[in-house]
């Protein structure tokens, strides 16, 4: 891609020597203009086309621009061509001014989805013919910050191919500046700059950006060109491509020779590197939650870079030459992962900031603007009305970790006689929580803390089985609790009954005054109250809950109405109550809090992995003035003794600020406002959730589908568990997705395997369209 520092360095002048020099060279060579203005007085593609003398094919959307001269446009005065070099003009518009501008006046808008798809179909034809030795160029237009067609910036709007780029720098005053403010801004989006080209107008720029850059990027330096005629037209080939300019391509041909070498040496070399890194990383690398007895190298993704929901991974192509391949990011990158393309830019940009302007510095005692701004931004949102204070930690596990310890502590505030080595806590079976001591000694016995794993383990609390919620052939249930049955006789046949008119209704707060509330309060207090009979060395002090889903062991919706209960019938013991919301917090399940949709306000709340965007790790616990007062005293060692390094550093909380500002703002494409909802009838004020971002009838369908047991669609979660064969076992360690997930891989998918679930999870500023393309696909590989 060639980029300029400014308008009027010389991008056209460098491709056409390049083209000219590919074009004698007598290889594959593609020019590619995707935007012109000031068409057809200004053609940067015809400049080129006459350099290397071949026919100008012109798009269809440049075509229709008044005046414009034949899809054949060419220079018979130019050098003849060889027949392997295509030069093409894609959009233009007459207006001869910055394309917005144009587009402003003259209409005929084009998105930027739309430039970026015809250039990807230009440059995949292309390389589908000539992959292993041709060379392409992608000329901008202005300079990296121009805006495009639609107002992005070109930086951003080319984003998501991330081809590497040639930097045609500024030899004029000032032209230093401008040359390494390009630079840096390329350079901040992801993009590799090989090389920096300018022509040297006497003041020597080149030299400081040699001394300054070199050990960065080549930097080649060019004469001077001769100016192009006063008269300009495209009719008139002479003006378009004079003796002047063709000497002046004559002799920097050494030059941009040199240049082409250079490039093609990098190009190779970093396709050796991305060749290598799966062979390297399964040398080096111990990766979590994987058995590396399995692991084949063939299947080791290699990912070149992301934007947005996308990665660019290392494929091949059908010829067996290498590509980069786009596969859509179908685990949200362990449930991280909360923009689009288009937002992307502005959480790249708060973090470049707070880079620069901070780094690190040491949190205690000590105040900074962005962690102020995210504790203010929690507070006042999944915070609100009941959270006093926040503490920053690195991850999930360990701001559970801090939970319980806040927990105990106001529990033994509340109860100076207990005695602490005693507590434990309430939880639901199946429940996970992270992978550090404390916390997987508060979930039941797993595969995660068995004797292979956590051989010291012991269970400290009492561990629930709950009732879930599934769609099954076409309809909502509610299923009871595989263990543990109440003592009450219709308790099956409740069960049997309790059908759903719609997921929603799973979360009315009307349920509470249902029969099945009753049973389940029946249920709840009978195995407290058995508890503390048969476990009298044991205090229940907390109950800690992931609201609604639990993620890690197979995406599990546990019936809203069951957690409500349970909260209720622990705080009557004076328990406190941790809402778990590292995964299921922030718009992950279509609201800002989970605990909000079980009409519940707990005590403490942790959040993590969305708290970025899919970024930098950050996670914050909330509490309550309560909780907060219950380790403030005189005397240092009854503070809450627990540090990270990274405590509340200002990088991740400049993300976690800016993240949260998209994801609760209109600017959210998928949050729900009166003008977007699709409920009826619509809603008059915002509801601050997402739209459903999971057509329903495509549910419906996939739920009668013979190879599913059950689906849910909650948020940004589609979750299916595939009845396994034989041999393939249940649960986590279940075989019984592992080819659905591997063909949707081989479908641009990238999944994970979960037991015998297969699910997709998408961002909060997903379309609803994308989401039916992920589930159409889900349906082609089942079968």
């Amino acid at each position: 891609m060639v980029w300029g520092a400014n308008t009027g360095v010389g991008k056209t002048l460098i491709s056409a020597a390049l083209a000219r020099e590919a074009s004698s060279k007598e290889g594959p060579f593609l020019y590619l203009k995707p935007v012109q203005t000031g068409f057809p007085e200004d053609n940067d593609a015809l400049t080129v086309s006459s350099a290397c003398g071949v026919a100008l094919q012109i798009g269809s959307h440049a075509s229709e621009v008044a005046g414009c001269p034949s899809a054949d446009a060419s220079a018979s005065n130019s050098p003849s061509g060889n027949g392997q070099t295509t030069v093409v003009l894609q959009h233009a518009w007459s207006l001869p001014a910055s394309p917005h501008l144009a587009v402003a006046a003259e209409g005929r808008g084009v998105s930027d989805s739309q430039i970026r798809a015809a250039a990807r179909q230009a440059l995949g034809t292309f390389a589908s013919k000539h992959a292993s030795d041709g060379f392409a160029l992608v000329e901008t237009a202005g300079g990296p910050a121009s805006p495009g067609p639609s107002g992005t910036l070109q930086c951003d709007l080319w984003r998501p191919l991330r081809l590497p780029g040639i930097l045609v720098g500024d030899g004029r005053l000032g032209g230093i500046s401008t040359t390494i403010a390009a630079y840096d801004c390329l350079r901040m989006r992801g993009y590799d700059v090989p090389a920096i080209v300018l022509t040297d107008n006497g003041l020597q720029n080149w030299k400081y950006l040699e001394d300054h850059m070199s050990s960065e990027t080549f930097v080649l330096s060019l004469p001077e060109c001769p100016p192009a005629p006063e008269s300009r037209h495209p009719d008139s080939d002479s003006t378009v491509f004079d003796a002047s300019l063709s000497d002046w391509l004559s002799s920097v041909q050494p030059d941009i020779q040199k240049l082409r070498e250079h490039l093609q040496q990098w190009h190779h070399m970093r396709v050796e590197r991305l060749h290598s890194l799966g062979a390297k990383a399964n040398k080096t690398i111990w990766w979590p939650t994987t058995q590396h007895g399995l692991v084949e190298e063939q299947h080791i993704q290699v990912i070149d870079s992301r934007s947005g929901e996308h990665f660019n991974a290392l494929s091949s192509d059908q010829q067996g030459d290498p590509c980069l391949e786009q596969r859509y990011d179908g685990c949200a990158s362990w449930w991280t992962q909360g923009v689009n393309a288009s937002l992307q830019p502005q959480l790249q940009q708060s973090i470049t900031h707070a880079v620069a302007r901070y780094g690190h510095v040491m949190h205690p005692e000590n105040a900074n603007e962005p962690a102020v701004a995210c504790a203010e931004a929690l507070l006042g949102s999944v915070g609100k009305g009941w959270a006093e204070r926040v503490f920053y930690s690195a991850d999930g596990s360990s701001a559970v970790e801090i939970a319980l310890k806040m927990a105990f502590r106001t529990y033994m505030t509340r109860n100076p006689g207990c005695n602490p080595a005693q507590l434990e806590v309430v939880g639901i079976a199946e429940g996970y929580h992270g992978d550090t001591l404390g916390c997987m000694d508060a979930v039941a016995p797993s595969v995660y803390n068995g004797p292979r794993q956590t051989p010291w383990y012991k269970g400290r609390g009492m561990f629930l089985s709950a009732p879930t919620v599934a769609m099954t052939d076409g309809t909502w249930h509610v299923f009871p609790p595989e263990a543990e049955q109440p003592p009450s006789e219709p308790f099956t046949e409740l069960f049997l009954s309790e059908k759903l008119p719609s997921l929603q209704h799973a979360f009315e707060p009307g349920r509470c005054k249902g029969t099945l509330a009753a049973l389940y309060e029946t249920m709840i207090v009978h195995q407290l109250q058995r508890h503390e009979l048969e476990h009298r060395d044991s205090t229940l002090a907390a109950c800690i809950i992931e609201p609604i889903l639990q993620g890690a062991n197979g995406m599990r919706m546990i019936d809203p109405l069951y957690q409500r209960v349970l909260v209720e019938a622990c705080r009557a013991k004076g328990m406190l109550v941790i809402s778990d919301e590292i995964f299921a917090g922030l718009w992950r399940l279509g609201s800002a809090s989970a605990w909000e949709r079980l009409h519940i306000m707990p005590d403490i709340a942790c959040y993590a992995k969305l708290l970025t965007g899919g970024t930098v790790p950050l996670a914050a616990t909330l509490a309550t003035g309560e909780v907060f007062e219950a380790f403030k005293t005189s005397s240092k060692v009854d503070a809450l003794l627990h540090g990270h390094s990274y405590s509340g550093y200002p990088i991740g909380c400049a993300a976690a600020v800016e993240a949260l500002r998209i994801l609760g703002s209109p600017q959210n494409p998928s949050l729900c406002t009166p003008d977007r909802c699709t409920k009826r009838p619509t809603c008059s004020q915002p509801c601050g959730r997402l739209l459903e971002l999971w057509d329903n009838d495509q549910v419906t369908q996939l739920s009668q589908h013979p190879r599913i047991d059950c689906v849910i669609a909650l948020g940004t979660v589609l979750a299916a568990e595939v009845k396994p064969e034989e041999g393939q076992g249940a649960g986590y360690t279940s075989t019984g997705s592992k080819a659905i997930v591997m063909k949707l891989r081989k479908m641009g998918v990238y999944a994970r395997p979960l037991g015998n679930v297969v699910y997709l999870m998408v961002t909060p500023t997903t379309s609803r369209e994308q989401c039916a393309i992920l589930l159409q696909k889900l349906f082609t590989t089942l079968a």
